[in-house]
């Protein structure tokens, strides 16, 4: 964006972001930058004060009168405001007349729906289904304020479910892409890699904790009984107390921590894993073992809005037995490990790459803003 307009960024810091701003800000061209700390955690107290607050869970935690100060004198000298998922909504004054892009991550009151349907306690499931529908609600309020919305084709969907033919904004297709420039590494070879299960992802983000849980108790026992040798690679830093108990009680797991490149579990590894039962969105984690062109399983919500086939660019198992078939068959087949590799790779090539998606996003706003494509706008 900064080669084409002129951008400024106002933006949250939570956890340790703040070490990598001046990087930041050393990479990226910026007319203007100011930031505002929200750590606010998950929590009772936190829920029980977003809704004395009137506002969602998510709203309440990045919530600060900082970032509200910060977006009323800034807007103003701008053309358009692109605005990162829906939380960040609650800071557009009510006076603002320029165009607004709404980009989502996803469609967050599914991803709460979802998880609520896999809590077995009757209480906690009544008091996530609230939180969905009160997301739900601000997502979509969100939408018909905007004039163009950037989503992944399965979350526009549930977004705008019920909108009206007049109340639907401009949309557009967008991917939260993964890191392509493992495009460029040689081929994985399936003789030199151990018979060895990878999972990577962040191990403080509910849906990869309730993944692992249900993996390591359902589906990893049979692994060994069929592959006694085999061992699962896990990499994320700072992994719960209850995956780190539950791998010790089951064995040959190894939790890595954070590792810096990837690409010494993409070689020492044949199998990538992501039984994700919940979320929504893209799972970035999928794209990169494609980039990689490292054969995955996953269940069908891991590979949602992505134009993936089983058994062409990688093998869909929701069942645990169906996660035991499709691994041991990539642990001792290489015709069919090859043969996945291969295509997964060639349609993230072909299909999901940052420049292309990026072109068209400019555009879009450039239309958005409804101004000749050669002048400078601010952002």
């Amino acid at each position: 964006m900064s080669k084409h307009a002129t951008v400024s960024l106002l933006c949250n810091l939570k956890g340790e972001d703040h070490k990598y701003e001046e990087d930041f800000k050393q990479e990226v061209v910026l007319q203007e930058y100011h930031s505002a700390r929200a750590d606010r955690p998950r929590s009772i107290r936190g829920l029980i004060s977003s809704h004395i607050q009137s506002k969602t869970l998510n709203e309440w935690r990045n919530h600060t009168k900082q970032m509200e100060l910060l977006v009323g004198d800034l807007w103003k000298r701008n053309d358009l405001i692109l605005i990162d998922h829906y939380e960040m909504f609650q800071f557009i004054p009510l006076e603002c007349d320029i165009p607004i892009v709404l980009h989502t991550h996803n469609a967050e009151h599914i991803m709460w729906s979802r998880f609520a349907d896999l809590d077995a306690n009757a209480f906690k499931r009544a008091v996530f289904k609230l939180e969905a529908s009160r997301i739900k609600k601000a997502e979509q309020n969100a939408c018909k304020k905007s004039k163009l919305i950037f989503a992944a084709p399965d979350d526009l969907s549930a977004l705008l479910q019920g909108f009206t033919k007049a109340e639907k904004p401009l949309t557009a297709k967008t991917l939260h892409l993964g890191n392509e420039e493992l495009l460029n590494l040689p081929k994985l070879q399936f003789e030199k890699a151990q018979k060895a299960l990878l999972f990577f992802g962040s191990l403080g983000w509910q849906a990869n904790i309730d993944a692992l849980d249900w993996f390591i108790q359902r589906v990893w026992p049979l692994v060994l009984l069929r592959e006694p040798q085999a061992v699962f690679y896990i990499v994320g830093k700072n992994p719960p107390v209850q995956l780190r108990k539950l791998a010790k009680k089951h064995g040959r797991i190894v939790f890595t921590g954070f590792i810096e490149d990837l690409d010494t579990y993409f070689q020492k590894c044949r199998v990538f894993v992501n039984p994700i039962r919940f979320g929504s969105g893209v799972k970035v984690k999928m794209l990169d073992a494609m980039y990689r062109g490292m054969p995955a399983i996953s269940s069908d919500l891991g590979t949602e809005s992505l134009a993936l086939t089983s058994g062409q660019h990688f093998l869909l198992a929701n069942k645990p037995e169906e996660w035991v078939e499709a691994i041991c068959l990539l642990l001792n087949d290489p015709t069919s490990w090859n043969k996945l590799s291969i295509n997964s790779r060639a349609l993230a090539s072909n299909e999901y790459r940052w420049e292309p998606m990026l072109e068209n996003h400019l555009r879009d706003i450039q239309n958005c803003i409804s101004q000749p494509k050669a002048q400078m706008h601010a952002i």
